[in-house]
């Protein structure tokens, strides 16, 4: 009797969630602007101040597109809008036409927005654009809240991305997209974070997208897909072990992070034809499934993006799933 109940004590100590705090970003509200000009094309662009807009930095390197034959036509994607949650000002966010490259969407982050002209140059603009910096933090994020709304004609889903990040390297990570559907009013989203690797966070950063980023360079974003953003804020703290104690551990998944191929080993009391592997991205998008043949199966993840992935193992006969997460970089 006394061994369950030692055993029952740790497993609510393990399942406990610490305190937590929630945070403003730094212009949260979006109420203080400042604008930008240029004189070669006369351009404006705006953002709220502490944060950054994909618009700016199309423009500048649009020049240099230009030299390897890819002309980009800069167009202002950030825009100071009284359509507000609060207060009297929201960011609105639109996907533009901007010449050869397409439709993208236009993105707008609390970190630096930076551009891989090698990967530019090839014309996949979506994997060529990186963040850096953010805002500075000293503990683990649970998850990021923002007061969101879509156009009234936007046809396809908004993104957020959040990641936290010690001395660059990703620590947790989220995403979530925003069905038109169900914000045309404002909505309070919620981005929770999942552990990738151990360490404790120096920089969140976050970017709202007004139409996802694709890595089909053939799929291109809708002209005038529209995000407004407002109050935007963190929760730090960090949450105890939420599975089962006792919950079996029938694979093995190595390496951890992993890059070029990754390995799933089955526990060898199991029989492999008993079991099928799902492996979906973030978002719930199945990216692969695979029926066991073998207690090893090695996977080609060489044309997989890096992020964080989720697999289930699901026994066929018991229809009993085990989950995980694994680590492209």
């Amino acid at each position: 009797m006394k061994k369950s109940l030692l055993l029952l004590s740790a497993a609510g100590l393990l399942c406990s969630v610490n305190s937590q705090a929630q945070t403003n970003f730094p212009e949260h509200s979006m109420e203080n602007w400042r604008t930008i000009t240029t004189s070669n094309p006369s351009l404006s662009f705006t953002a709220p101040n502490n944060w950054f807009g994909s618009d700016s930095l199309i423009n500048a390197v649009a020049p240099m597109a230009a030299m390897g034959g890819i002309n980009i036509s800069p167009a202002q994607m950030i825009f100071q809008s009284s359509d507000a949650h609060s207060g009297s000002s929201a960011a609105e966010i639109k996907s533009v036409d901007l010449g050869d490259v397409g439709v993208l969407g236009g993105a707008l982050t609390n970190a630096n927005i930076g551009l891989d002209l090698g990967i530019a140059m090839s014309g996949d603009i979506a994997n060529a654009i990186t963040f850096t910096g953010g805002t500075s933090v000293s503990a683990p994020i649970v998850k990021v809240n923002a007061w969101v709304k879509t156009g009234a004609a936007n046809v396809e889903k908004s993104v957020v991305m959040a990641r936290a990040v010690s001395g660059g390297q990703t620590i947790a990570e989220g995403q979530i997209e925003i069905d038109p559907a169900t914000t045309s009013a404002y909505t309070q989203v919620e981005i929770p974070l999942d552990m990738v690797s151990q360490g404790t966070p120096d920089h969140i950063i976050v970017v709202f997208m007004s139409s996802g980023i694709s890595t089909d360079t053939s799929v291109s974003a809708t002209d005038g897909n529209t995000l407004f953003v407002d109050d935007v804020t963190y929760t730090t703290g960090t949450v105890g072990i939420t599975n089962p104690i006792f919950q079996p551990n029938n694979i093995n998944v190595y390496p951890n992070p992993a890059s070029g191929a990754i390995q799933f080993e089955l526990n060898k009391n199991e029989k492999p034809e008993n079991y099928a592997l799902t492996i979906t991205d973030i978002s719930g998008k199945v990216i692969a499934q695979h029926a066991l043949t073998n207690h090893v199966m090695k996977m080609d993840i060489s044309n997989y993006a890096s992020g964080m992935y989720l697999f289930t193992l699901t026994n066929t006969i018991s229809q009993i799933t085990e989950t995980g997460k694994f680590l492209v970089k």
